[in-house]
């Protein structure tokens, strides 16, 4: 077995990113995570067998032990196991001294996998260019002599040392740190493989306590396909102004910040129900069980069943999930979400309560945008359904969102408070139409909706 860099995701993309008899450096500012990182490597290999000597000039062992031991790596255990070696080295001691200490631990240990955390801190110590020659060309000489793999940490910056380093290295990973909205986003960048044709080259990271270090591909598409399966409903409402909706398609519904119309939340559930379809509905603004409060009671009030009876429906077609938006980073966040996407495997994914994502978006338009995009591509490659609703607090995102949308559903407040607000609803391919939210409309869409659901649950206790 070769060695691993110990991201699953990025090993099954790039099998062989670092291979034996290769130079791998791992760049970045201090507080990047390139120590971590390159622990992290180190015990994956050891953890498959493979032998590793790190080299550290900075840190003891026992506070490195235990700075990875609270991510979740035991080097104790593979220490006594004889799988890792680590030996911290005295910088004050010349360069030939090092490198000779260097090798006589490569000779004693024999390892599939060696560590020098970090190198800049030799390269900085050498005396003339003819040191430093000689120090990159000692160093690239490690893995054709002993047949292992090497990791070079680096943190100086673009420059005559750094550009040395690269040259030897047969993969160079760039790590980077930025605090946005006081989140800590992290981004693993390849900047060069000698072995490997490179598509993808950025994937985010995070360094948890409770994940320790993980590495997330968030799908890309290059091209968008269509399902070609369409879901009908079951109300002459919706067969009016939807007519279909095809898997994955993607819906906006967006209505005054003081005006909730219910019954857009049972054309939802008009689609689920009909269809025989899974609802994951992620709410930003109510816990599940606030969620499962106001469904139940719109499904009373405007779908006329019974309490028992909009229970079963939501615990049929609908799983209910929360999440504080402000908790995490955008990039986090979209994480968080396809995490549910794939541990519930729904037909249709609801996010409900966007507007309170509009300051986050504020610091980074594009990054939202390219992360909003790909999700919904990615879904709809897959005939999942996106919905997303959010009260208008802004236009501009209000144009922003409807610019990606298949469909449209807004509530347009009046001009008057004695005036009905007006329905509106587009769809791709058709004339965009509107209705007159006055008590008439109002009260025939709950009786359409009532004959709707209790001919469906009908239909359901007859099958059983």
């Amino acid at each position: 077995m070769g060695l691993v860099i110990g991201f699953k995701e990025l090993d099954e993309i790039y099998p062989g990113l670092i291979g034996r008899s290769s130079i791998t450096c791992i760049e970045g500012p201090p507080g990047s995570g390139k120590s971590i990182v390159a622990s992290s490597i180190c015990y994956h290999n050891a953890s498959n067998g493979d032998k590793c000597l790190y080299v550290s000039f900075y840190e003891d062992r026992e506070k490195h032990y235990n700075t990875m031991r609270d991510l979740g790596y035991n080097f104790h255990e593979l220490e006594d196991e004889k799988l890792i070696y680590y030996e911290k080295l005295d910088i004050t001691n010349n360069m030939y001294e090092i490198l000779d200490r260097i090798n006589e631990l490569i000779f004693k240990v024999k390892p599939s996998l060696v560590i020098i955390d970090p190198i800049d801190i030799l390269l900085y110590n050498t005396r003339s260019i003819m040191d430093r020659a000689r120090l990159v060309e000692t160093i690239g000489s490690i893995p054709k002599e002993n047949g292992s793999g090497l990791i070079l940490t680096a943190g100086i910056e673009d420059g005559p040392y750094l550009k040395d380093i690269e040259l030897i290295s047969d993969t160079v990973i760039e790590l980077k740190a930025d605090i946005l909205g006081g989140f800590v986003t992290r981004l693993l960048r390849i900047k060069k493989s000698r072995n490997l044709t490179l598509e993808l080259v950025e994937f985010p990271f995070i360094i948890s306590r409770d994940l320790g270090v993980k590495i997330f591909v968030l799908e890309q598409p290059k091209t968008i396909v269509s399902s070609r399966k369409y879901y009908r409903g079951m109300t002459s409402f919706f067969q009016k102004y939807i007519e279909y909706v095809e898997a994955g398609e993607h819906i906006l519904a967006v209505y005054p910040p003081y005006i909730r119309l219910p019954h857009w939340n049972l054309l939802l559930l008009e689609i689920a129900v009909a269809n025989d379809l899974k609802i994951l509905f992620i709410s930003y603004h109510y816990s599940p069980e606030e969620t499962r409060s106001i469904l139940e009671r719109i499904l009373v009030e405007n779908g006329g069943v019974d309490n028992d009876t909009a229970r079963m429906i939501i615990d049929r077609y609908m799983v209910l999930k929360s999440i504080n938006p402000y908790a995490y980073s955008l990039t986090e966040l979209a994480i968080e979400e396809n995490n549910l996407v794939k541990r519930y495997n729904p037909d249709i994914v609801y996010f409900h309560g966007l507007e309170l994502l509009t300051p986050i978006i504020a610091a980074s338009r594009y990054q939202y945008y390219k992360l909003l995009v790909n999700q919904v591509y990615s879904l709809k490659n897959r005939g999942v359904t996106t919905v997303r609703s959010m009260s208008m607090i802004s236009k501009k995102r209000f144009l922003m969102e409807s610019a990606l949308a298949d469909i449209v559903i807004q509530v347009i407040a009046p001009n008057r408070p004695w005036e009905p607000g007006i329905l509106y609803i587009w769809r791709k391919g058709r004339r965009a139409q509107t209705l007159v939210l006055d008590r008439a409309s109002m009260e025939n869409i709950r009786k359409d909706y009532s004959k709707a659901f209790k001919a469906i649950i009908e239909e359901l206790k007859g099958a059983k």
